[in-house]
């Protein structure tokens, strides 16, 4: 018995670590991508399972809910805002001082680095 064609999941690479019998398989996410499911699918009763994962686009959360001025994002070519490797720069009103780096970056976890400054 086989389960036949892989569950095509966009975005990601098979693993098969036992090839002789094809019962298990591993997806892996491409760069910039995050697992959201189980990567590993057993072929039971001539069917994969469970539900194949999916891969997800890494994003950062959105700078401007904790900054007070004015953010620019820079080095993007995507519909997606604050994708993995996004550059933004941050600017104060005149009135105040920045207080951190001026250019952070979205890395692979999430999260900007250096840290979102402050305006005070």
């Amino acid at each position: 018995k086989t389960c036949g064609a892989l569950p095509l999941v966009p975005h990601s690479e098979v693993i098969q670590p036992d090839r002789t019998t094809n019962e298990t398989i591993q997806y892996i996410c491409q760069d910039g991508y995050q697992l959201n499911g189980s990567s590993i699918l057993k072929c039971i009763s001539s069917q994969w399972q469970p539900a194949p994962p999916s891969c997800e686009p890494i994003i950062c959360e959105d700078p401007q809910s904790y900054f007070n001025g004015h953010i620019e994002l820079i080095s993007i070519n995507s519909s997606l805002k604050y994708l993995l490797d996004s550059v933004i720069t941050f600017q104060c009103p005149s009135n105040l001082i920045l207080r951190g780096s001026r250019i952070s970056k979205c890395q692979i976890n999430g999260t900007w680095l250096p840290n979102i400054p402050t305006c005070e």
